[in-house]
């Protein structure tokens, strides 16, 4: 440690600007890489840096997020580069900025950046060269490890999510072969097993308001929309209220109760069914659709489960209109065709369903902590290192 001193960022880094947007590049081809907040973009007739450097995200919701990239190649304008000055390890210092906190030279609201002449202030510890590589070393060395631990862990979350989908598919799609029926399809479904529109089975199928009623962050009623709905559930981290006036005229148009089916119908997320577990009244945009079953024919979860399945899924894309914005019509809703079993049967396969997404939530739980624990251990490292502790 007594060759370590404290020097700023700017004193061994130069930083590099890019004006590149991503529209110029529309039609350009060549052998030099060009990379955003995201990675590569694709490749380009010309580089900017015949050398490697370090590229740090500059606006955005990445800010301070490095990557080493090669040289030949440029950034879009979003990132800045980042150049060690000689007698320092390029590798080295982007350990040294991953270790940075940011946030204290973030400025903006909407759309957050920095500055290298805030950033550039900040003191690191810098040991001489020969040190430097051999912390990169050790560094590169304990990562290594971290990294295949998250990559496994990440693989296992994935197949415990297939292993439910797949099941899900051979459970309530047993003419896997017919997933994309059409209306006119004769498919022959197992004895017992009926085609059915969402119409025959439903005793109610509506939407939320259109108007987009002011909302605010308190009120009288929440005010869920599509951004609410998630694959496992409903948030409520992020909801906004609406007063009373508002909230009856909504719910004279749809009422939902506890053990109602929400189905997304607008948006990127269309298509994501969950069933209502609120216990009380709350208003809705029309970007959710309210589905009230007839308990005689079908359960809440089985439709649940059928909405969430890859052929419902299909049969939904094809009913989709629009372009920016995809929306499915309750019309088009209605006329979605259901392979129907028995209630006997749905009570079996709901109970297989429901316990394989207990054990797959518990496996999915435990990966996602191991994901976290490796990114925290590699901050727990970065920190020892650069406080001289390695």
């Amino acid at each position: 440690m007594s060759k370590w001193e404290w020097k700023k960022l700017k004193d061994i880094c130069e930083k590099g600007s890019s004006n590149i947007k991503q529209s110029d590049l529309k039609d350009l081809t060549g052998d030099y890489p060009i990379f955003g907040a995201s990675g590569y973009i694709q490749n380009v007739d010309f580089y900017q840096r015949n050398r490697d450097y370090i590229g740090i995200i500059k606006d955005g919701s990445g800010v301070g997020r490095t990557m080493l990239l090669p040289a030949f190649s440029s950034v879009i304008g979003t990132l800045q580069y980042i150049l060690p000055k000689e007698g320092n390890d390029i590798k080295f210092i982007n350990y040294a900025l991953q270790n940075i906190d940011f946030s204290k030279s973030v400025q903006g609201a909407a759309i957050p950046h920095i500055y290298f002449k805030d950033y550039g202030e900040t003191e690191i510890l810098v040991p001489p060269l020969s040190e430097q590589k051999r912390i990169v070393k050790f560094l590169d060395n304990e990562f290594s490890k971290i990294d295949t631990l998250k990559t496994n862990a990440e693989t296992n979350l994935k197949n415990a999510k297939e292993l439910f989908e797949t099941t899900l598919e051979k459970e309530l799609n047993p003419l896997s072969h017919h997933s994309e029926r059409s209306e006119e399809s004769s498919a022959e479904l197992p004895s017992g097993w009926e085609w059915k529109t969402l119409q025959d089975i439903c005793r109610k199928i509506v939407d939320g308001t259109h108007n987009s009623p002011p909302n605010k962050v308190k009120g009288d009623y929440q005010y869920i929309t599509a951004k609410n709905i998630k694959a496992d559930g409903i948030d409520l981290s992020d909801v906004t209220y609406v007063s009373k006036e508002v909230h009856k005229e909504i719910f004279a148009r749809c009422n939902p109760e506890k053990g109602d089916v929400l189905l997304i119908k607008d948006g990127a997320t269309t298509g994501i069914a969950v069933i209502n577990t609120l216990d009380y009244e709350f208003s809705l945009l029309s970007s959710v659709a309210l589905i009230k079953v007839d308990k005689a024919k079908i359960y809440e979860k089985t439709l649940v489960y059928l909405l969430n399945s890859r052929a419902i899924y299909k049969q939904m894309r094809k009913k989709m209109d629009g372009a920016a914005i995809t929306r499915l019509t309750l019309e088009k809703i209605k006329t979605l065709q259901i392979p129907l079993p028995p209630l006997s049967v749905q009570k079996e396969i709901v109970a297989r369903l429901d316990k394989l997404s207990e054990n797959v939530k518990r496996l999915e739980a435990n990966y996602k902590q191991i994901i976290a624990n490796c990114d925290e251990l590699k901050k727990s490292i970065l920190k020892k290192t650069f406080e001289g502790e390695s």
